[in-house]
């Protein structure tokens, strides 16, 4: 049995045979016994899903399963907001802990003559003319602003 066959078998019995395939039909089912048995599974199969076992389902069948499925109690999953939040609550306590012992940590090895802020922070010492200094370059690598040489008119 190839695939021609069972073309040929469905198509028998829905009635789309000419009259030469039918005769084909006929003469191999004479003729032939997996063709025949073939061709008796098809039509028990079709009879089958002709007498309506897949129409038992009748009209609304998708609504009243719904509504079905709705009135279940089912629990409601907690959404990502509510699992974010407990996650948050229990771990912000750490950070904040960890933030002091950061800062004590770096005010204790803090150089002298360092900013009370730098220190707790980590923070490297920047005077007016060095922030000015890095200003300026970070707008020349930007392309920001142009300083050429001279006055040029």
């Amino acid at each position: 049995m190839n695939e021609r066959d069972h073309i040929l078998i469905l198509r028998s019995i829905a009635g789309e045979t000419t009259p030469a395939e039918e005769a084909e039909v006929e003469r191999r089912r004479a003729e032939n016994r997996p063709f025949a048995e073939e061709y008796r599974r098809t039509e028990n199969l079709g009879g089958a899903l002709q007498q309506g076992a897949w129409n038992s389902f009748g009209p609304s069948f998708a609504d009243r399963v719904l509504e079905r499925l709705g009135s279940a109690s089912t629990p409601a999953l907690p959404s990502i907001a509510d699992l974010m939040g407990g996650l948050f609550a229990r771990f912000a306590p750490l950070g904040v802990a960890l933030a002091i012992v950061i800062g004590a940590w770096n005010l204790s090895t803090a150089e002298e003559g360092v900013s009370t802020v730098e220190a707790a922070l980590g923070l490297e010492p920047v005077d007016l003319a060095e922030g000015y200094s890095l200003l300026l370059a970070e707008l020349e690598d930007a392309g920001g602003l142009d300083l050429g040489e001279g006055g040029e008119e």
